[in-house]
């Protein structure tokens, strides 16, 4: 299944991810593991598998 449903996702914060990046993009490349991406503990992105980017690309989009 492409979208997960109930798939939990994890914070990481944008520092981390500037210090941990290849580790982090290989949680959500090979792991499949979705990320919710946090500045100052507010979320600004999500990081999630091209699986994931393709299936949100096919649904119609909202006006």
């Amino acid at each position: 299944m492409l979208l997960r449903q109930g798939a939990e996702s994890s914070d990481v914060s944008a520092a981390d991810l500037r210090h941990n990046s290849a580790e982090i993009v290989s949680r959500v490349a090979v792991g499949g593991e979705r990320l919710v991406l946090t500045r100052n503990g507010k979320p600004v992105a999500a990081l999630v598998p091209m699986d994931d980017l393709a299936a949100l690309k096919k649904l119609p989009k909202r006006s």
